[in-house]
């Protein structure tokens, strides 16, 4: 992903085909729809697509994209707006695809670009706040690429509403862009010496007046450095005390212990690596045992030292570590579903919620953390559509050896 963390929707890919173009489906191409887009249309271009994250098929469940966005606030199918909202929603998505005709007749990226404008269906145009997103691009329903007259029926329940009336229909290869897009004459040869359409005209001055304002504003930086108590250097480190670097010591120890057994466990078959999975958590500060120190009085040694009894903490009756890192260890897992992994945490004794789209179709589900050890799992419950779509609550049995954190169960009561 490019950073687009926010969910829109997640679909799955049986009955469409995905449109190619250069022998490439053009959605596994995002990052460079992007870099097109933000090149000829600045951000605000570039945050039209939605971002997919495609998830292939494991034989079992098909293949799946989920849809993400960087754009904020509600998230709403164009059917769902009212009437004022749709209109202006209309508006803004027209002149978006006005704005980029410019690009679609590009010799070079035209024909890709053009291929992503494809969509599966209506429901492909969504709302974000204000701002229109259009999800499920670059898809066509199954045999609909052979169809040209079916295309173009396509094409006006989808986008055709909104683009401009003299913008062909999208193409499905480059050999059909450039029999129906006229491309853009190259730089230099265009034989019309007005502005190209959808791009600004920048006054002539600009472009001159830039470097004397560059030039004033490092003029006054530097002046302002000799006025005395601008520049205020901060203060020298002080020295690392004997103990800080006796405890900084022993956690790179206990670091390079793990990052050892880490290596050794790239030879372990998976049945092995899913048994020893617990003990290569990463390390926590709060383990961090210091070496003893002879010289130091005995209270000092027994605050540092190993217990004698290790198995003490462990017997009943013996108090419970209490602290934030024992309680987060204890209350989440590793989500292991097929080849896929997530995270999950328990909101019961025997249930764990974790990621729809982990869980979801997985042929096997299991999970792992350093107080539950590894247990199998068995999904429950998914989110219903709304503002849950994307859980999932699995079952794991009761004595598994995690929970939920005190401060969560004090919560559900």
């Amino acid at each position: 992903m490019t950073g687009a963390t926010r969910f829109v929707a997640s679909r799955t890919l049986a009955g469409l085909d995905a449109v190619r173009t250069d022998d490439r489906p053009v959605i596994e191409a995002y990052d460079r729809l992007r870099r097109i887009l933000r090149q000829h249309g600045g951000e605000a271009a570039a945050e039209l697509f939605a971002e997919p994250v495609i998830s292939r098929s494991n034989g079992a469940a098909p293949a799946r994209v989920d849809w993400y966005t960087n754009l904020d606030g509600p998230i709403r199918p164009l059917a769902d707006l009212d009437p004022d909202s749709a209109v202006q929603l209309r508006h803004r998505l027209g002149a978006a695809l006005a704005a980029l005709e410019p690009v679609l007749r590009d010799r070079e990226a035209g024909a890709f670009t053009a291929a992503c404008l494809n969509l599966a269906g209506p429901s492909a145009v969504l709302a974000v706040g204000d701002a229109p997103l259009l999800a499920d691009w670059g898809l066509l329903p199954q045999g609909l690429a052979a169809d040209e007259r079916g295309r173009v029926r396509h094409y006006v329940s989808t986008l055709g509403a909104f683009a401009p009336d003299h913008l062909p229909h999208p193409p499905i290869g480059r050999d059909d862009w450039a029999a129906r897009f006229k491309p853009a004459a190259p730089a230099g040869q265009d034989a019309s010496p007005g502005p190209r359409l959808g791009v600004p005209v920048r006054p002539a001055w600009r472009g001159g007046i830039a470097p004397v304002v560059a030039a004033g504003i490092a003029a006054a930086l530097v002046a302002l450095s000799y006025v005395p108590g601008v520049l205020v250097f901060p203060p020298l480190p002080q020295a690392v005390s004997a103990e800080s670097r006796a405890f900084q010591t022993a956690w790179l120890d206990g670091l390079r212990r793990r990052r050892d057994a880490l290596a050794a466990a790239e030879g372990f078959a998976c049945p092995r690596l899913r048994t020893e999975l617990p003990g290569l958590v990463p390390q926590s500060p709060a383990g961090v045992r210091l070496p003893a120190d002879p010289a130091a009085p005995p209270a000092a040694r027994a605050a540092v030292e190993p217990s004698a009894l290790p198995s003490e903490a462990g017997r009943p009756g013996a108090p419970a570590t209490d602290g934030l890192v024992d309680r987060l260890e204890r209350s989440t897992v590793l989500v292991l579903a097929g080849d896929a992994t997530g995270s999950g945490f328990f909101v019961a004794d025997d249930l764990v919620v974790t990621n729809r789209h982990v869980a979801e179709g997985a042929s096997t589900l299991m999970i792992a953390g350093r107080h539950a050890g590894v247990a199998p799992a068995t999904l429950v419950q998914v989110g219903a559509p709304g503002t849950l779509t994307d859980f999932a609550l699995l079952r794991v049995p009761p004595r598994s050896g995690g929970g939920p954190s005190p401060s969560r169960s004090r919560a559900a009561r």
